[in-house]
Order: C-alpha cells, then structure tokens, then sequence
C-alpha cells in the first residue's frame, strides 16, 4: 500500500491519503487560476476513507486552507480532493509483500 502525505507551507496541517487516487486531473477554471496564481492546477481525488488529517482547517467555498501561512490544502466532500502541489515529492511506502521495484 501507498501512502502519500504533505503539508501546508508551515507543517500546522498535515494530511495523509493511502492507495492510488480515484482520479487525477488539472483544473483551468478562472477559480483555480485565481487561487494558485497559475494557468492551471493538478489534484488527485481520494475516498474519504483514505484520508486523514490532522491540524486546524479553515474553509472557504468549499476549499481548505491553513489559517496561519494561508495555504491551500484539499477540500473535503463525499471524496477528498488533494492540491498535488502541496504532497511531499517523496512517498513512503507500508509494509507489504512488494518488491521495491513494483509500482
């Protein structure tokens, strides 16, 4: 199993999703254009179940951020949507029976 996290700029939130995403994409919508400051926005989107968090949340239409840096984090829903921007470049892998070279 797979297990991705990352944070907000100053680490106070912190969240976690296991398994491979349901689905990935990139957004170009004039919100999502306005909100990173770029031409677009990558995501990855979990089951709820595969997500957890720890830290406090501020949300504004429907999108999470950090209430001390400000960053934008994931927004929760019946699936969790998670800003791929804001993942660590390094995943840790749990526990199986794997080799480390398999996907």
């Amino acid at each position: 199993m797979i297990i991705r996290s990352g944070s907000c700029l100053c680490g106070k939130v912190q969240y976690s999703v296991k398994d491979a995403p349901v689905r990935i994409g990139l957004c170009h919508c004039a919100d999502c254009r306005k909100e990173s400051g770029s031409s677009f926005v990558t995501f990855g989107i979990w089951p709820r179940h595969a997500f957890e968090s720890t830290g406090e949340v501020k949300y504004f239409q429907g999108r999470g951020f950090c209430p001390e840096c400000g960053s934008r984090i994931f927004n929760k829903a019946k699936e969790t949507r998670s800003r791929s921007g804001s993942a660590r470049s390094t995943w840790r892998r749990a526990t199986s029976n794997r080799s480390a070279n398999s996907g």
